[in-house]
C-alpha cells in the first residue's frame, strides 16, 4: 500500500465522520428522515475526502521537494539561517 493510499483512506474516514456529524445536526429541521440525512451526508463526506485528500497532503508535499530539489545550496543555506535567526528572535520577544 502506497502512503498516498494510507493518506486517502484516512481523509475518507476524517470527512466521513464530519459529514456524519453535519447530516446529524441537519437532521433536526427535518426528523423524519434523520437516517437517509445522516447517511447521505456521510458517504458525501467519505467520496469527497478520498478523492480530494491527495490534493492537500502528498501533491503539495511532492512540489515542495521539487523545488527545493532545483534551489541552490546557497539559496537552501541562506533561507535556513534566516529561519532559525527569525525563530529565536520571535522566541525572545515573546
Amino acid at each position: 500500500m502506497s502512503f498516498e493510499f494510507i493518506l486517502r483512506i484516512i481523509g475518507m474516514i476524517v470527512l466521513a465522520v464530519s459529514g456524519g456529524l453535519w447530516g446529524f445536526q441537519i437532521s433536526r429541521f427535518v426528523p423524519e428522515d434523520a437516517v437517509r440525512t445522516t447517511l447521505v451526508f456521510s458517504l458525501v463526506g467519505a467520496l469527497t475526502g478520498l478523492i480530494l485528500t491527495p490534493y492537500f497532503t502528498t501533491r503539495p508535499a511532492r512540489a515542495i521537494r521539487a523545488m527545493l530539489g532545483r534551489m541552490s545550496a546557497e539559496s537552501l543555506f541562506a533561507g535556513l539561517t534566516g529561519l532559525i535567526v527569525g525563530l529565536l528572535i520571535a522566541a525572545l520577544l515573546a
